[in-house]
């Protein structure tokens, strides 16, 4: 391909450039879009949403551990099985709203990062803010 970029202007590759990334990110973008819905589709059997509670609450008492001030506040919020409408994670305040197959493909160290994630959304106050 060196070859051909001889042949364009910066301006021209430029744009090309940005055309080709458009694309490769909206394909990406489909495909991601499908995979959520696939996970949102599907029904859980009871064992695996008390997997995925247990899960969530290991994270909980891992972060609790690791970061105490981020974890007593993780352990504030009430876990909700959002698996309808939601394809990842989320929380207002007081809800820690999660989709049981998220939760199911993250290991250990990924949920209590999601559970610090969600956490910071309320202590930098992102629910009321505008």
């Amino acid at each position: 391909m060196p070859f051909l970029l001889l042949t364009f202007t910066s301006f021209e590759h430029i744009i090309m450039l940005y055309t080709i990334e458009r694309y490769r990110m909206s394909s990406k973008s489909i495909m991601k879009d499908e995979q959520n819905k696939k996970l949102m589709k599907q029904s859980y059997t009871d064992k695996e949403k008390n997997d995925a509670v247990e899960k969530l609450i290991t994270a909980r008492v891992g972060l609790l551990l690791r970061q105490p001030f981020f974890g007593n506040l993780a352990t504030r919020l009430q876990l909700v099985d959002a698996s309808e409408w939601l394809p990842t994670l989320a929380t207002d305040g007081r809800f820690f709203y999660y989709n049981v197959g998220f939760v199911k493909s993250l290991s250990a160290k990924q949920m209590e990062f999601g559970f610090g994630h969600e956490v910071l959304h309320n202590v930098f106050d992102h629910l009321t803010r505008r």
